[in-house]
């Protein structure tokens, strides 16, 4: 597991979440969604077959979430209802 790049750069981004400024509900599932990526990268690993493939694409759909979140945070009228 430890060998595998993937689960390297989500444990990275794990520890670098908090410095992107983030808050609120954004923050908390933003938060959520870095960590389900190395989890279920790590808990894939340990499986075969079907279960691994099933743990790799939900950490695939975490990163999709991550990378909304990331969206949303840089969107206009986020900030805007951030400041209200």
């Amino acid at each position: 597991m430890h060998n595998l790049r993937a689960y390297q750069l989500a444990v990275e981004l794990n520890q670098n979440c908090s410095q992107l400024g983030f808050t609120g509900e954004l923050r908390q599932q933003l938060e959520r969604a870095v960590l389900s990526i190395a989890l279920n990268l790590a808990e894939g690993t340990g499986r075969s077959g079907k279960d691994r493939l099933y743990h790799f694409r939900i950490a695939y759909g975490s990163c999709c979430e991550v990378k909304a979140c990331l969206t949303i945070a840089n969107h206009p009228l986020f900030k805007e209802a951030d400041q209200i």
